[in-house]
Parts: C-alpha cells; structure tokens; sequence
C-alpha cells in the first residue's frame, strides 16, 4: 500500500463505517493496517535519515566552497594589488626612459650642430686651392683641438 492509502485507511479507521477503506476486504485490517503503518514509518525514518546526511554533507561542502572562494577573493586582491603596482611602477620607468630619450635627443642635437660648426670651420679654415695632404693635416688639427676641449670640461 502506499503512503496516502495509509492515511485514508487511517482516517476511515477513526470512524463509524469500513466503507472505502483499501483495507475493508481483509479479515485481519487492523494489523494489516498497523503492519503497514509500521513499514512506512521505518521507510520515511530512513529516509529522513539520508536527507540529513546528505544536507550536512552539503553544508560541508557548502563551508569547503565558500572558504575557497574566499581564498580565490584573497589571492585575486593580491594580484590585483602586485598588477597595481607593477603598472605603477611601468609608468615610472617609462617617464624616466622618456627623460632619458628627451636628453639623449637634446644631446644628438647639440652634437649634430658642434658637427655642423666644426665643418663650417673647416670650410673656412681651407683655401679653395689646397692639396689633400693640407686638408688632412687640418682636420687632425681640428680633431686634436676637439679632444682637448673635451677633456678639459671632463
């Protein structure tokens, strides 16, 4: 029988009349009825039973997943707080290497025009009509004066 046929027989029992009851062609109902019951009873019981058990193991999991997630948050926040500070400091080092390239432009600039002035002066040291032999003694001439310059400021 199962569980609602129970409790109609059940309710029919409390009354006057047998009529309608599932039970009502069995000499011996009530223990039938009582027997069956019983059954009943033990197999909701044990089925309670595994459901408890298995909400509590689902509790547990339910502890297991959120310390992990609060973990992952944890781990999440500090790689998150090490990428902050590696951008940071990115940014340093790219406004040091942009310092650095506006100097070394600054610099190749000056260079490129103390170039420019010591060709002029050339220019205007050599006569038109003058041996190469001239023109080199010249340039070393000029490449010394420049060498010394350089050391004297050092």
């Amino acid at each position: 029988m199962t569980k609602d046929d129970i409790k109609k027989a059940l309710a029919t029992c409390v009354g006057a009349s047998c009529d309608g009851c599932a039970y009502h062609d069995d000499l011996t109902c009530i223990d039938t009825l009582k027997t069956d019951a019983r059954k009943c009873i033990i197999k909701q019981e044990k089925e309670i039973e595994r459901l408890k058990a298995e909400f509590k193991q689902l509790e547990t999991n339910a502890e297991i997943l959120a310390r992990g997630v609060r973990d992952l948050n944890d781990e999440n926040y500090k790689l998150t707080e090490k990428i902050k500070q590696a951008h940071e400091q990115s940014v340093k080092d790219i406004k040091q290497l942009k310092t650095e390239c506006a100097l070394l432009d600054d610099e190749l600039r000056i260079a490129m025009q103390n170039t420019i002035d010591v060709l002029n002066e050339l220019k205007e040291r050599i006569p038109l009509a003058m041996s190469k032999q001239y023109v080199c003694a010249q340039i070393d001439k000029m490449i010394k004066e420049l060498v010394q310059n350089a050391e004297d400021k050092s």
